[in-house]
C-alpha cells in the first residue's frame, strides 16, 4: 500500500499572513508532511517559505515583520 499524499493551497487574504504559518505549525504538531504546497496571493509567499525550508517560526516572523510589510508599498512617484 502506497502511503497517503496530501497537496495544500493557501488562500489569499491579509490575515492570513498571520493564520498561514500556525497552520503549517499544527499540520507539523500532527506529524502531516504535505507533498505539495501551493497558494495565491500572501498563501503563495508563505507557501514558497515553506517550500524552500523555512520553519513555521521563521516565516511567521518574515510575513509580519515591518520591512516585509514595507515592500510591497509603491514609492513610485
Amino acid at each position: 500500500m502506497s502511503k497517503p499524499r496530501l497537496a495544500i493551497t493557501l488562500g489569499a487574504s491579509f490575515l492570513g499572513y498571520a493564520t498561514q504559518p500556525g497552520f503549517l505549525a499544527r499540520l507539523h504538531e500532527l506529524r502531516i508532511r504535505p507533498t505539495s504546497v501551493d497558494g495565491s496571493s500572501s498563501g503563495a509567499i508563505a507557501a514558497g517559505l515553506y517550500a524552500a525550508g523555512l520553519k513555521q517560526e521563521k516565516i511567521r516572523e518574515v510575513v509580519t515583520s515591518w520591512s516585509f510589510q514595507q515592500s510591497f508599498i509603491s514609492r513610485t512617484p
